[in-house]
């Protein structure tokens, strides 16, 4: 059994993890992983994750696998930073014009009312800053 926790108060998270053993604690933000790891949490469940999954699971494996012992804080890094660059655009729309450019496939950038799309500039300066970044999606399954 456990909890998703997506206010993004890592106290909140930490406290949870810390009090309850065996509860499963899981981030709702991509950046607070690690810290959640480090206090016996399970991981995170995220929207960014549908665009960055091998850096979640490489942060998840590489702390289960060494803790503090190898090069986690490296492997968060990037992780961090699709959370930073996203968080600065609309959430839904980002990430389906991230999957469209991916796949070549545009119907992923399709919306539904209310939700709206992000303008072509709104959209060309998510990939400038994505790509700026040195970050790359993992090849579809």
């Amino acid at each position: 059994m456990g909890m998703k926790d997506s206010s993004g108060v890592l106290e909140n998270m930490l406290t949870a993890a810390r009090e309850f053993p065996g509860f499963c604690v899981f981030s709702g933000a991509d950046d607070l992983m690690l810290p959640v790891l480090r206090e016996g949490g399970a991981g995170c469940i995220t929207a960014c994750a549908n665009i960055a999954s091998d850096l979640a699971q490489a942060v998840y494996s590489e702390y289960r696998k060494n803790g503090d012992d190898g090069n986690v804080e490296e492997l968060q890094k990037p992780l961090a930073a699709v959370r930073k660059i996203i968080s600065g655009y609309p959430l839904i729309p980002s990430l389906k014009a991230m999957v469209a450019r991916h796949t070549g496939d545009n119907a992923w950038a399709n919306m539904r009312p209310p939700v709206m799309p992000m303008d072509a500039a709104m959209t060309q300066r998510l990939y400038q800053e994505y790509d700026g970044a040195g970050l790359a999606m993992a090849e579809a399954a």
